[in-house]
């Protein structure tokens, strides 16, 4: 697309707002009809483009420590003490004489 030339964009409803629509302005099952020009162009700054460029390494790094994380919680979760059902029927009487 060139500066200054426009477009039209038609999207049906099941991409839209679909039965329910967006009331009061959009009414259900409505198809959306843009029209669009583009006026300018402007380069990235170079704090943008820094950011493009680290964002998806520090992505790849912190991924691998948050699944390690989540993975050390389950395990720690899953392997803690479980009271067997002696001493469980044992707390509900001792509870209940207390009350």
């Amino acid at each position: 697309m060139c500066v200054g030339e426009k477009r039209r964009a038609t999207i049906p409803p099941h991409l839209a707002y679909g039965r329910r629509g967006s009331p009061p302005t959009i009414p259900g099952d409505a198809v959306l009809r843009f029209e669009v020009q583009l006026v300018a162009l402007s380069r990235a700054g170079g704090w943008r483009r820094a950011l493009d460029r680290l964002l998806p390494l520090l992505c790849l790094a912190l991924l691998p420590a948050l699944l390690g994380l989540i993975g050390f919680h389950l395990y720690r979760k899953a392997g803690g003490p479980k009271a067997s059902k002696k001493r469980q029927k044992e707390e509900k009487r001792n509870k209940a004489k207390k009350k």
